[in-house]
């Protein structure tokens, strides 16, 4: 059975329905210019591939980049609450051993393992509260499309109404 190449409105809105799952799995929010940017570009420039897929592949390299080039949990304030809490805990947990407070020890212990678990529920990229997802934007598709196709970034990332000032200048 052969499968003809979707048109571009309907490789946005598969792109579209998938979007959710790579938010999730990378920790971002992809924004819907970068949907619309990853398929206009790559129909463009990535003739070697079919749509959805060189599409998604552009989206989720954009994804894994930006997951791991911006995510920084030091800067969010619950985060630094949090671990404030429990190196709170982690001291009264001491006093209360010197004390010889066994019991409260092993509730202050316990009450530690909450807090541990919301950190690592903030730490799961699924979790990640989304005011810090970094957003994926149609630059981000441009960037990793110019790695990609050796085309210089600048091209890729320019608007068509660019392209013709630029060739208009050049004629001149």
């Amino acid at each position: 059975m052969i499968v003809n190449e979707p048109d571009g409105q309907t490789a946005i809105q598969i792109m579209e329905g998938l979007k959710q799952t790579y938010e999730d799995f990378h920790g971002v929010s992809i924004s819907n210019s970068a949907i619309k940017a990853s398929v206009k570009l790559t129909k463009r420039y990535m003739l070697n591939k079919y749509l959805p897929d060189k599409a998604l592949d552009i989206i989720d390299e954009a994804c894994a980049r930006k997951s791991t080039m911006q995510y920084k949990l030091e800067n969010d304030e619950e985060y630094k609450k949090i671990e404030k809490k429990i190196d709170k805990i982690k001291d009264e947990i001491e006093v209360a051993i010197e004390n010889q407070d066994y019991f409260k020890a092993a509730e202050l212990k316990e009450k530690e393992e909450e807090l541990k678990n919301d950190i690592l529920k903030i730490r799961n990229n699924k979790n990640i509260p989304s005011h810090l997802r970094p957003t994926i934007e149609k630059e981000d598709i441009g960037n990793v499309l110019a790695d990609k196709t050796g085309i210089p970034a600048n091209v890729v990332n320019q608007s068509e109404i660019e392209k013709l000032k630029m060739l208009a200048d050049s004629l001149k």
